[in-house]
């Protein structure tokens, strides 16, 4: 984003917009940009990144205080300019309690009612300045892994691409991505991620994507968007400001995308013959999957992937099918597809601190189908000791506990298995339908997971751990490294 005195009032028509030292002596301020604060945006007419969190900030770049339900954004703001911010978005209502004396004539302050609100208005503006393809990629799994894959084709062939960061999927995390998309890029990625009816339509506003990737539709958050049914209706909203010559890319063996009318140009990846792009042949080999790609119906393409997970084959066919759109051939699609190492906590593996064992951390979140997928993949690796530490499934609405039953029966089903833990009271009813004869532990957190745990570790043990990510297990996976155990 560039910041412009017509910019700026455009977007955020209410804002005082004033230098740091401005404030200095006087709260006497009026709408609009004050004349240093003009003279300010002449001098910097560089792009602008926005961060909300203070360690983040790089310098050059914004800060904007957000009130969280746990923390203020406000309270960090000496912190922000200390790291080299030069700007800072904040409440009006904190002015007061803003310590002028770390200001310089040098900062900018964007003072607003609502920071919040202030960071999604800016990234609508500045998204009616971008031409480029916007690709919004959705789904029940699979879709930082999807976005991550196409970021690293975009890196391998060299083309200008902003991805969204991490896992900012939320409104406010599509604003962020969109903020720091540049002029010339020739394509902008965000991941977008709902929990609640109604949240699509928001994010989708804020987007407007011209190509939209659907990975796959499963029972996931059904708490706050109901049956699959429901949840694809959410999804596919997405789809609904596309143009009939823009395109949608969805999961060509899932009949909840499938059967479907859709206006727009389609694309379709997955196993069955009648898809675009199309894999035959998957095969778990830890620490890899290899599978045979075909663009038609006789050319075999062999690939093989840095991450033994069945999904991750889905994820690429995605990515292919999208990076195909950018006029590049396939060998280098494949090519960084197989430089492609998994993002963190989606099946990543470590090693197990001072013990010789193998951690395969998947604790970013769990759901009924990923569970079962990560599970099958554990169940590839060759090894006679294997431990799985599962928690929680949250948000899954009615018949939770049944699918947290039926996650113990697929753990009965694992090669190799030497004990389960179960965190937390769901997770205790998947101890209820293990029938292999392991020995099964139930604890109500982490640390005591970690207590059950360490007298099972062992030399070349395998240690799967998974749970929805407010179970916390990624706690137990960091003292599980950095232990001598």
């Amino acid at each position: 984003m560039i910041l412009q005195n017509d910019f700026l009032q455009k977007a955020l028509p209410e804002a005082i917009i004033v230098c740091g030292n401005e404030l200095l002596g006087t709260m006497l301020l009026s709408v609009g940009v004050s004349e240093r604060a003009q003279i300010w945006l002449n001098k910097h007419v560089d792009a602008v990144h926005v961060s909300i969190d203070s360690r983040d900030v790089e310098r050059g770049g914004f800060f904007c205080a957000i009130k969280g339900s746990n923390v203020d954004g406000h309270e960090y703001i000496n912190e922000a300019i200390m790291s080299g911010s030069r700007g800072i978005i904040m409440a009006r209502s904190y002015l007061n309690h803003l310590d002028q004396g770390a200001l310089l004539d040098t900062i900018l302050l964007i003072i607003v009612e609502d920071p919040y609100q202030a960071v999604i208005d800016l990234a609508c503006a500045w998204r009616a300045h971008l031409t480029c393809p916007i690709i919004g990629v959705t789904g029940s799994v699979g879709k930082t892994t999807t976005k991550e894959m196409l970021r690293k084709i975009f890196e391998y062939n060299h083309i200008p691409a902003t991805v969204s960061e991490k896992t900012y999927n939320t409104d406010l995390g599509i604003s962020l991505s969109l903020i720091k998309a540049r002029l010339n890029d020739r394509v902008v990625v965000c991941e977008v991620g709902i929990n609640a009816v109604g949240e699509m339509d928001r994010c989708v506003g804020i987007l407007r994507p011209t190509i939209v990737i659907v990975t796959n539709i499963f029972d996931s958050h059904g708490q706050g968007l109901g049956n699959s049914a429901s949840i694809a209706h959410e999804k596919l909203k997405l789809v609904s400001l596309l143009k009939p010559e823009d395109l949608v890319c969805i999961n060509g063996d899932d009949p909840l995308l499938i059967n479907r009318e859709y206006s727009q140009r389609v694309i379709t990846f997955g196993s069955g013959e009648s898809n675009d792009v199309v894999c035959r042949n998957i095969q778990l080999i830890f620490p890899f999957c290899v599978f045979d790609l075909y663009l038609d119906k006789v050319t075999r393409i062999p690939v093989s992937l840095r991450m033994a997970h069945r999904g991750a084959v889905y994820d690429a066919l995605a990515a292919v099918a999208i990076a195909l759109q950018f006029g590049l051939e396939i060998q280098p699609i494949v090519n960084a597809l197989q430089d492609y190492y998994p993002f963190y906590r989606r099946f990543q593996q470590k090693s197990l601190g001072a013990c010789v064992g193998t951690i395969i951390d998947d604790s970013y979140n769990a759901s009924p189908a990923s569970m079962q997928v990560a599970l099958e993949a554990f169940d590839a690796i060759c090894g006679e000791k294997k431990i799985v530490v599962l928690g929680d499934m949250l948000e899954l609405g009615d018949g939770s506990l049944e699918k947290h039953e039926h996650i113990g029966k697929l753990v009965s089903s694992v090669q190799g298995m030497q004990a389960a833990i179960f965190v937390g009271s769901l997770a205790h009813h998947m101890a209820k339908t293990v029938t292999s004869g392991i020995p099964v532990i139930c604890v109500k957190d982490w640390e005591e997971a970690y207590d059950k745990l360490q007298p099972e570790l062992s030399h070349g043990v395998f240690v799967l751990i998974k749970a929805s990510l407010r179970v916390g297990l990624d706690r137990l996976v960091k003292k599980l490294r950095t232990s001598t155990l």
